[in-house]
C-alpha cells in the first residue's frame, strides 16, 4: 500500500482509539467504584495494564519475530513519550491546572524511581535476560501490592458516598461489558496504528532502531495518552496521575519482564546512549513538575518541547 493509504488507516485508527479510550476512562471508573477501588487504583490496576497491552503485544510479537531490540527501544520511548506526552498534553487541553495529591506524588514517584534504576542497572550491558525478566516480574507484584495497601489506607473514604446502586445486577453487567468491549476497542486501534507508522516508516526508508523509539512508542502509547488526556478533560486527576506512573511501571517490569521470558532483550549501545540518559532526565522533569502538586499549561507546553527535542536527537536533525 501507498504512504497516501496507510495515512488514511492511520486517521481511522487513531479516531477509533480516541473514542473507545474515552469510553474506557468513564466505564473503567464506574467499574473501580464498583470494587470500592480509589482512582489512583483504577489507574493503576485497570487503566494502565489495559492501555499497556499493545506494548506487550507489539513487544512479544517483535520478540518472536526476532526482532528483540525492538522491546527495549520500545520500553524506553513509551515511558518518555508517556511522560511528556501524556502529562503535557493532558495539562494543556484541562480546563483548569491540574492538581495532584500529595500523597499520590510523594507515596509512588519513588517507587517509580527504584523500578527505574533497577532496570537501568540490568540493561547497562545491552542485554536484558530471562532471570532479570523475572525478577522484574516479582517487581510488578511487589509494586501492585504495595499500591493497594497505601493507598487504601490513605483513601479508604474517598469514595464511600458515590457507589449510589451501581452494585445492581444490570449496571454490574453493562459497565463490565462495556469495559471489556471499549480496551478490545483500544487494542485492536493500537494495532492499526501501530502497522501504519511502523509501515509509514519503513516506506520512508527509516531506521528500525530509530522507528522502535518514536513511531512504535508514539503508537503504543497512544492509548494512554488518550485515557490521560481524556480524564484531565473530565478533572479526575488521580487518574491522569495514577495512569502515567502505572503505565511506566508497567512498562519496564511488565512489558520488558514478561518479553524476556522469551528471549533474551538485546538493545543498540548507541540507542542506549541517548534513551537511558533522556529517560532519566525526563523523570527528573517529571518530579520537579509534580513537586508543587500542581502542572500549569506553561510546563504542559514545555514538556511537549521537550519532547520534540527529543524526537529531533533520534532523528539527528539537531
Amino acid at each position: 500500500m501507498t504512504i497516501f493509504t496507510w495515512g488514511i488507516v492511520f486517521v481511522v485508527a487513531t479516531y477509533f482509539l480516541v473514542k473507545s479510550a474515552d469510553w474506557f476512562t468513564e466505564y473503567a471508573e464506574r467499574l473501580g467504584l464498583m470494587l470500592r477501588m480509589p482512582a489512583f487504583l483504577v489507574g493503576v490496576v485497570i487503566i494502565a495494564i489495559g492501555t499497556s497491552l499493545p506494548e506487550l503485544a507489539t513487544s512479544i510479537l517483535a520478540v518472536l519475530s526476532g526482532e528483540t531490540s525492538m522491546v527495549l527501544g520500545n520500553v524506553f520511548g513509551s515511558d518518555i513519550t508517556n511522560i511528556l506526552l501524556g502529562l503535557g498534553i493532558s495539562a494543556l487541553v484541562a480546563k483548569s491546572i491540574i492538581t495532584t495529591k500529595n500523597d499520590i506524588f510523594f507515596l509512588d514517584f519513588p517507587i517509580f524511581i527504584a523500578v527505574l534504576v533497577m532496570f537501568a542497572f540490568m540493561v547497562l550491558d545491552g542485554v536484558l535476560s530471562g532471570v532479570e525478566g523475572v525478577i522484574l516480574l516479582i517487581g510488578l507484584l511487589f509494586y501492585f501490592f504495595a499500591s493497594a495497601v497505601t493507598h487504601n489506607e490513605a483513601e479508604k473514604d474517598v469514595y464511600k458516598d458515590r457507589v449510589d446502586g451501581h452494585g445492581r445486577k444490570k449496571s454490574w453487567l453493562k459497565t463490565i461489558t462495556i469495559t471489556v468491549l471499549s480496551l478490545l476497542g483500544v487494542f485492536f486501534a493500537s494495532k492499526y496504528v501501530v502497522d501504519s507508522v511502523i509501515a509509514i516508516g519503513e516506506l520512508l526508508q527509516l531506521g528500525t532502531a530509530v522507528l522502535a523509539a518514536s513511531v512504535v512508542a508514539i503508537g503504543t502509547s497512544l492509548p494512554e495518552i488518550m485515557v490521560a488526556a481524556s480524564a484531565a478533560r473530565k478533572g479526575k486527576f488521580e487518574l491522569l496521575a495514577g495512569n502515567i506512573i502505572g503505565s511506566n511501571v508497567f512498562n519496564i517490569v511488565g512489558v520488558a519482564g514478561i518479553s524476556a521470558l522469551f528471549a533474551d532483550l538485546v538493545i543498540d549501545t548507541s540507542l542506549l546512549v541517548l534513551l537511558l540518559p533522556f529517560l532519566v532526565g525526563t523523570t527528573m522533569l517529571y518530579w520537579a513538575v509534580l513537586n508543587d502538586g500542581k502542572v500549569t499549561k506553561a510546563e504542559g507546553g514545555f514538556m511537549v518541547l521537550v519532547y520534540v527535542v527529543f524526537i529531533g536527537k533520534l532523528f539527528a536533525i539537531f
